[in-house]
Formats: C-alpha cells, sequence, structure tokens
C-alpha cells in the first residue's frame, strides 16, 4: 500500500482552496468566530460545539483554558468559554493529570450568577452525572464574586437554580465570623451532605438567603416595570437617576418609546453613556432597527464609542455574497453580513483615508459614510450571490496598489480561492466557523470572530507587540 501519495487538497464548502491548520489553530478559528450551539449557514451549531471537543483532545490542558479566558474577556463570548473549561475538567479527568488548571479557568470564565446554572447544564448536556473535584471547586470558587445586587438580578426560576448548585458545590465564604444558620437551612431543604457555614453576615446571610429565597430585590428597570408602575414615569426616573446601562438602554429604545418617553431625552442619554462604554457596535444597529426614530443619535453614538487610531491607507474589502445572509444565531436577526459591516464601521472610525470596497460576484467601491449609512450603503452595493473574493482582490490591488493595510472580512467561502498579498499588513477576518479555511499562506494574516478589540489586536500586532 502506497504511504506517499498524492496529498489530498482541502476545499471550502464553496470549492475554494483550504489550508491544513494545527489543532490549536483550528480550536481558536472555531471559538473565536461561533457562537456556541447556534447553526450556521454550513454547519450545525450541534456540530460545532463536538468539534470543538474534538480538537480539545488533541490540545494541551494550558492553551484550552487560555483560549476560554481569552474567548471571554477579549472576545466577550458566552457559552463557548463555558464549554471549552468543561473540556478541561473533562480531559483533566481522562487524562488523569491532577492539575488546578479547570478550577481556575472556571473561576475567570463563570462572570455571572445565571452562568453557574449555565455551566452545570452544559455537564449534563448529555444526562446527569457526577461533579468532577475540578467543576464543584472551580464553581465553588467562582460564588465569592457575586454580591446582592448580582444575585439579586441574576437569579432565576429556572431549571437549575442558583440554590441547586449551591447545593451541590458547597462554597465557603470569604470569611468566617460567627455561627450562623446554614446548617437549618439546609435542613428545610432536605440536603443532608452540606457543610455549615459559620458566617452570620458578609456572604454567609447572603447565601442563606439564596437558598431561602429572600435575597433583596435590587432596583432594576425590569423590576421596576414588573411591578405595575407608570411606563413612561418609571423610564424617566430610570434614566434621571442614571440608573439604565448603556446596554439596557439600547435594548429598550423602542419599549422607551412606546412609553411615551421624550426621543430627544433618550437620544441625549445614550449619546452621554456610549463614549468609553463597553457597547458594541452591533448593539447599536440592532437598537436602530427596532427604533428607527432614533437612528441619527445611535449612529453618532456608535462612532462616538469607537476608540483608537490606525496610521496609513486603508482598504476595506466587506462580503456580501448569498452565504453572509445566514443569521449570527437562531436567537438573532442580525445577518452576518450586518456583522461584517459592523465591523466596516468600527474600522471606518479608526483609520484615515479608507477606501471601502464590497464583493460578491463583482467588486463595487461604495461611499466613505460612517455609523449606519455605511452599513446600509455596503448592504445594498450588489446582489448577493456567490464569493469570488481572489478575482475581487485582484481589483483592489489594480485601482490601490499602494494601501499600507487591506482587511477583508468574509466567512471564507470562496469560489476561486486566495490572491496573493500586496500590501504591508494584510488580514483575513472570519465571521463564521466554517471549516476548512481558506489558504492564508498567501501572505494574509487571520483574524477569528468579531470583537470591538479588533483594532487594538492590529495596532498591537504592526507595533510587533504580540507574540
Amino acid at each position: 500500500m502506497r504511504s506517499n501519495g498524492r496529498p489530498i487538497r482541502l476545499k471550502t464548502y464553496e470549492g475554494g482552496t483550504a489550508a491544513a491548520q494545527s489543532p490549536l489553530t483550528e480550536l481558536e478559528r472555531a471559538v473565536g468566530s461561533c457562537l456556541l450551539f447556534e447553526d450556521t449557514h454550513y454547519e450545525s451549531g450541534d456540530s460545532i460545539a463536538q468539534r470543538i471537543a474534538a480538537l480539545c483532545d488533541k490540545v494541551d490542558l494550558e492553551d484550552i483554558g487560555a483560549l476560554a479566558i481569552w474567548a471571554r474577556n477579549q472576545l466577550k463570548l458566552r457559552h463557548a468559554p463555558l464549554w471549552l473549561a468543561l473540556q478541561t475538567v473533562r480531559l483533566n479527568s481522562a487524562r488523569k493529570l491532577g492539575s488546578d488548571v479547570p478550577s481556575q479557568v472556571l473561576q475567570e470564565v463563570i462572570q455571572r450568577p445565571d452562568e453557574l446554572s449555565e455551566t452545570l447544564a452544559l455537564y449534563w448536556r448529555d444526562g446527569k452525572k457526577p461533579l468532577a473535584a475540578q467543576l464543584k471547586k472551580g464553581m465553588a470558587l467562582a460564588w465569592t464574586k457575586f454580591d446582592a445586587y448580582q444575585l439579586g438580578k441574576w437569579d432565576r426560576d429556572s431549571t437549575i437554580k442558583l440554590k441547586d448548585v449551591m447545593f451541590l458545590t458547597h462554597p465557603h465564604p470569604e470569611s468566617y465570623d460567627g455561627m450562623g444558620t446554614f446548617a437549618e437551612s439546609v435542613k428545610k431543604s432536605g440536603y443532608r451532605r452540606g457543610m455549615v457555614w459559620r458566617d452570620s453576615g458578609g456572604q454567609g446571610k447572603l447565601w442563606q438567603q439564596v437558598i431561602d429565597d429572600t435575597v433583596p430585590t435590587p432596583d432594576t428597570w425590569e423590576v421596576a416595570l414588573s411591578a405595575g408602575q407608570d411606563k413612561k414615569a418609571t423610564w424617566e426616573r430610570l434614566l434621571a437617576e442614571n440608573k439604565l446601562g448603556i446596554m439596557a438602554a439600547l435594548m429598550n429604545c423602542r419599549n422607551m418609546l412606546q412609553a411615551g418617553v421624550d426621543t430627544a431625552l433618550i437620544g441625549d442619554y445614550i449619546r452621554r453613556k456610549a463614549p468609553g462604554s463597553r457597547a458594541l457596535p452591533f448593539q447599536f444597529l440592532s437598537a436602530a432597527e427596532h427604533a428607527p426614530a432614533l437612528a441619527a443619535d445611535l449612529s453618532d453614538a456608535m462612532c462616538a464609542a469607537i476608540q483608537g487610531e490606525l496610521p496609513g491607507k486603508t482598504c476595506l474589502v466587506l462580503d456580501v455574497s448569498g452565504s453572509m445572509e445566514y443569521a449570527l444565531s437562531s436567537r438573532s436577526e442580525m445577518s452576518r453580513m450586518a456583522a461584517g459591516a459592523v465591523l466596516g464601521v468600527l474600522l471606518r472610525e479608526v483609520t484615515h483615508p479608507c477606501r471601502i470596497f464590497t464583493f460578491s460576484c463583482e467588486l463595487v467601491e461604495i461611499a466613505n459614510y460612517r455609523g449606519l449609512a455605511l452599513i446600509d450603503a455596503a448592504i445594498r452595493s450588489q446582489e448577493h450571490v456567490g464569493t469570488y473574493l481572489r478575482a475581487a482582490l485582484a481589483e483592489v490591488q489594480r485601482v490601490a496598489p499602494k494601501a499600507n493595510r487591506v482587511v477583508v472580512v468574509t466567512d471564507e467561502q470562496s469560489h476561486d480561492g486566495m490572491h496573493t498579498a500586496w500590501a504591508p499588513h494584510s488580514y483575513l477576518i472570519n465571521v463564521a466557523s466554517y471549516q476548512p479555511a481558506l489558504d492564508t499562506s498567501y501572505g494574509w494574516t487571520r483574524i477569528n470572530g468579531f470583537s470591538e478589540r479588533l483594532t487594538d489586536w492590529i495596532s498591537l500586532h504592526e507595533k510587533g507587540e504580540l507574540l
């Protein structure tokens, strides 16, 4: 039997030449650009999760943990980091490593109280089983991060409640300053194996309230509105008292308008809250789609929230092919095309000058708009059909041969493969998790996923400050 036969040529889903990648690189790609357990245009979300688990089998435990923390803190993903953390738990046991990495990763990536329940739900995804020691330890450590406001806000009536997680993980309060009544609480709840907290105040008292369902109700917009208070007055009070976070404000633009809140009041509030916030450009776009009367304010606020600067001439090339019309997730109304255009807005704000192109079956240069106008112009620029990336880039090179930077935003499903890079800095930003990827041996740097930290990453990369 021949062992040196012709090498297998990998192809993308649309037939272009793809590159073989290391397991860690494939894992970074899948995690960096996926919404876990959500379907994409070519691949089901469940298969993505299975592929991530299979790739973890080929990667060191520390690398998986580092990727989980990066995905949570930099990409702001929630389920994928939890899934990766659980893979470290699984592999720590399977490989008999005896490592503390899984518990440390879990402590870091669990950043909201409801993620305690979600972690356990993911762990039991294929059926209930005993909790691994590192899983218990990591979740117990995560408990100490949450205060009364957070626990009151996120203690939901879900299948797995926070007090269920508490009984299973046995968290320790950070201080022991007296005798408490935790033992009595455990007995009332019908559980006999929990450890006794000796903390009558602080976290011990708060955790007892979780068990007794007596955590103080926080003053949030959800609570105020569910209490039957006048909606218009409630929204105006929250705005006046600065108690509405930027995320909540964006999510409730339409609700505030329907309640009769003055458009100028809402717009001014969002403009003030946007600079320096963690709000993503995608969230401003979603708000504008649901509250078009606020589009001008939201567009300006979107641009104000973007910070940074990249020197040199930039060409931005946006994929508007048919596969980019697929929704980001089953729970999202935003397409990958819109997400790509939003990344275009991000880059447009930090690069001067910047020429913007779209491609499908042909290349089209669009006006150098800002904010929402740029997104609309990109989506309407041409029909959404094929993905002829090589031909598009060849034309961009012809019209902009001296560009300092070329940034392509795509799902990498190219009909005709890749074009050789000609600019000093050439980036291929993938907004999908399809496998395999285009061959980047042509001089391109691949960036997986979409994040508001994109420009920071490019800046560090060009300064040589990344490993």
